[in-house]
């Protein structure tokens, strides 16, 4: 696993993808929180990034990185929430096709917003399937398409924005 951890050189080349393209989102304190925790508090207002939430910089890196060959094939992602939004827009934006597999009770906001930034050039599936998971809906496609999958939480080139995130916050709080 630890092969697989994003490098110093990795965060500095994702925040250079980044640049101009995700929101440069505010750190901001609270003077009440900090005096209730006895600590100081800094927060990071991702609800301010593109598509509301950090899961659009580890998607866009990701898909950004994609060669012309994985970009002509497409992306698969398995998600009810964030993360769906994020790799349908970052799909959009790469010129890249994103199928979107959802559980059936998925929350109708997510699933609206993922269809909404991703109608020119993705595709939205509803996985209506009670025997498979969404995991096993998505992997299946994979497989039949041959496109890529994209996971939110085992992927380094999704997650080596994070750090970056960190190295924002430290040099906020000296």
């Amino acid at each position: 696993m630890a092969a697989n951890l994003p490098t110093y050189q990795d965060v500095e080349a994702a925040a250079r993808r980044l640049s101009g393209v995700a929101h440069r989102t505010p750190i901001l304190t609270s003077r009440t929180i900090d005096a209730q925790t006895g600590a100081q508090v800094f927060f990071k207002c991702e609800n301010f990034q593109r598509i509301g939430a950090f899961k659009f910089r580890g998607a866009y890196n990701a898909l950004s990185q994609l060669s012309d060959e994985q970009k002509r094939r497409g992306v698969i992602a398995y998600s009810s929430g964030n993360h769906a939004q994020a790799v349908a827009l970052s799909g959009q934006l790469l010129g890249i096709n994103a199928t979107i597999v959802m559980p059936n009770d998925a929350r109708m906001g997510h699933a609206h917003a993922a269809m909404a930034v991703c109608l020119a050039r993705t595709k939205t599936g509803l996985n209506q399937s009670v025997a498979l998971g969404r995991k096993d809906v998505a992997d299946v496609l994979c497989a039949w398409v041959r496109a890529l999958p994209t996971d939110a939480s085992d992927n380094p080139l999704v997650f080596a924005f994070s750090p970056d995130l960190l190295r924002r916050l430290m040099r906020a709080a000296c």
